[in-house]
């Protein structure tokens, strides 16, 4: 029994140190960031990929050796495995290539993740354990997979309904859908606010679902025509038979008023062709009428009777359309004689030789009268013509302004002059500091090369190439496209668009690129001190001094110190104790102390004091 107990306490300490052993952690992204290989990680999200160690995928970032530390493959640029974790950069181990313990050996540096062959900042990233997020995905996996509709034939993504953020070809969406997607493309969905981890699905993973038709067909037959047809059916019956007694009447009471219309029109037609006839046709029915009338029979029913009353009727409307139309004949001779009486007066108007030569003249002008309206009018014609032409015009043209994928922002004038001022003025002012070392001699450009090079390692080319496509689409109709920044301005308001903007071009270009180029213009200001003969003829001190002004005006602040001068604020510097050989040759012939003898880099700051820097730089204290 005591053997039994052993076991089983063996085996439960075995399954708990296994469980430990094999513990499993996930990565969340806390800040808005991006891997090395230039992958977009989003925040609140929780990456899909598994790490079952993590002091297996932390790895330092040697971004610069400390001086004469550069032992053991250290150089800039190289990661190596962290051997023991600490939260200062000093007190970071790690093995270089000799398999020996270093520490302390480099100024510069971060903290990478490794994650599939690519590294994440530490610093925007938390290890969370496998028990605080929920694994089991087959809910949020299912309801993705109901929202989501993939059409193989079109090559359509419909993400319309899906309530989750997405990323597809390394941008990030919600809410839209994606063409020309083949089937096994990979979309990733960011489902961390739930403490899910993304899922990572294929294409090919959601069905279009069904046509509807055969529901559609139910509904109409249980709803529509077919489930009411026997009332359409007497509706119709109904119908007809109305038609049919509407018919018969018009037919019936046609017949009636055709009879007396015919013997009607006969009647006055035969008595205005031929008066005569009319006169005679009259006396016999007078006649009839008369012998009708002096007969005995006194009977309701008698034909006689009905003869003689007809006929005298058909006698009076006949006597009344004869009047009508002798009434008509009359007019028209009236009309005719004024018109003859007028006829007569231009023929005594015109008699004379003179008349018709005026008369002649009078209708050459108006001819040419006529010829030239006729003109205004083509000319007019032609001009509407040409209006809607450019009508048309205006509209395609309009209609291409607008940009496909772009997003406008408001009010946004100020920030593309300023943009555009500041990158011009800076372009400007290195195009002249290239001028001036091209026109060196070799030895000169030897002594500036260090210079050269360290500014075009820190200017910021990429980034630079990017913001004036940015500022050229704003400058035009105030129109941003770019995917990433988009992602980011969609569901801002128009004032913190224009924030969100500023402080991208600030860390994207006005530090990197204001910095570099004030420093190289500096150095070039004082080349005389560190043996160049040839002295710039420019104005250099004039476009440092524009940069930093504009630059103020804008609330940047530019931390502008000359060289070879007196040093008498120390709290925005950083002393740094490696500087260029060439520069140590200047060092030891100063020997003024507190004086500004090299720098590093210039510090670009917010007047708001958000994420202040310092300059670095070498001072003979």
């Amino acid at each position: 029994m005591k053997k039994l107990y052993s076991f089983v306490i063996l085996m439960m300490f075995a399954t708990s140190f296994s469980m430990t052993a094999t513990a499993q952690h996930y990565v969340r992204v806390n800040n808005d960031t991006k891997s090395t290989n230039g992958r977009i990680l989003y925040a609140n999200s929780i990456l899909p990929t598994e790490i079952a160690d993590t002091t297996s995928v932390m790895y330092i970032h040697i971004i610069k050796v400390k001086n004469g530390r550069n032992t053991g493959g250290v150089e800039n640029g190289r990661k190596f495995l962290i051997t023991k974790f600490s939260p200062t950069l000093g007190g970071i181990h790690f093995n270089d290539d000799t398999n020996r313990d270093r520490y302390d050996c480099f100024s510069e540096g971060e903290v990478l993740v490794s994650i599939n062959e690519d590294f994440v900042p530490y610093k925007d990233i938390k290890f969370v354990s496998s028990t605080s997020v929920v694994l089991d995905n087959t809910e949020v996996f299912n309801t993705i997979k109901s929202q989501c509709v993939y059409d193989e034939n079109s090559r359509k993504l419909d993400l319309t309904k899906c309530q989750f953020d997405y990323i597809y070809n390394g941008i990030r969406h919600r809410g839209d859908s994606q063409y020309n997607v083949s089937s096994d493309s990979k979309i990733e969905f960011l489902t961390g606010s739930q403490n899910i981890p993304n899922i990572v699905l294929e294409a090919n993973t959601f069905v279009q679902p069904q046509a509807d038709a055969d529901k559609l067909g139910e509904k109409v037959v249980n709803n529509g025509v077919y489930k009411y047809w026997k009332e359409i059916i007497f509706s119709l019956l109904i119908v007809i038979l109305l038609i049919l007694v509407v018919v018969l009447f018009l037919k019936r009471r046609g017949k009636v008023v055709g009879n007396d219309s015919d013997f009607d029109d006969d009647s006055f037609k035969e008595d205005v062709i031929n008066k005569g006839k009319y006169s005679e046709k009259r006396d016999k029915r007078s006649k009839k009428t008369r012998i009708a009338r002096s007969g005995k029979e006194t009977s309701n029913n008698n034909p006689v009777v009905t003869q003689e009353i007809s006929a005298s009727v058909v006698d009076e409307k006949l006597h009344q359309k004869l009047a009508d139309v002798l009434a008509r004949i009359e007019t028209t001779q009236n009309a005719v004689s004024k018109q003859t009486a007028t006829l007569e007066s231009i023929k005594l108007l015109v008699s004379n030789t003179e008349d018709k030569k005026q008369l002649a003249q009078k209708i050459q002008e108006l001819e040419a009268e006529k010829k030239k309206s006729a003109n205004a009018i083509a000319q007019r014609d032609a001009a509407l013509s040409d209006i809607e032409k450019l009508k048309g015009n205006i509209a395609q043209l309009q209609a291409g302004s607008q940009i496909e994928g772009a997003l406008q922002v408001a009010e946004c004038s100020a920030f593309v002059s300023f943009a555009k001022k500041i990158i011009s003025e800076c372009v400007e002012a290195e195009n002249i500091a290239i001028r001036y070392w091209s026109s060196l001699n070799s030895k000169d450009q030897q002594v500036l090369n260090g210079f050269l090079s360290k500014f075009h390692m820190t200017k910021c080319c990429v980034d630079l190439a990017k913001w004036n496509g940015i500022i050229a689409t704003l400058d035009l109709k105030g129109y941003i496209k770019n995917d990433e920044y988009i992602t980011y301005l969609t569901p801002l308001s128009d004032k913190d668009r224009m924030v969100f903007l500023n402080k991208r071009f600030f860390e994207d270009i006005l530090r990197p690129y204001i910095g570099a180029i004030i420093l190289f213009l500096e150095q070039i200001r004082t080349a005389n001190k560190i043996g160049v003969s040839t002295v710039c003829n420019e104005n250099i001190e004039g476009f440092i001094n524009s940069i930093c002004t504009r630059c103020h005006e804008q609330g940047v602040f530019v931390d502008y110190r000359k060289l070879y001068e007196k040093v008498t604020e120390y709290d925005s510097l950083e002393i740094d104790e490696n500087i260029p050989d060439t520069i140590k040759k200047v060092v030891a012939k100063v020997e003024e102390e507190d004086t500004l003898l090299y720098v590093d880099k210039y510090a670009v700051n917010l007047k708001s004091g958000e994420m202040a820097e310092k300059t670095r730089c070498y001072i003979k204290i």
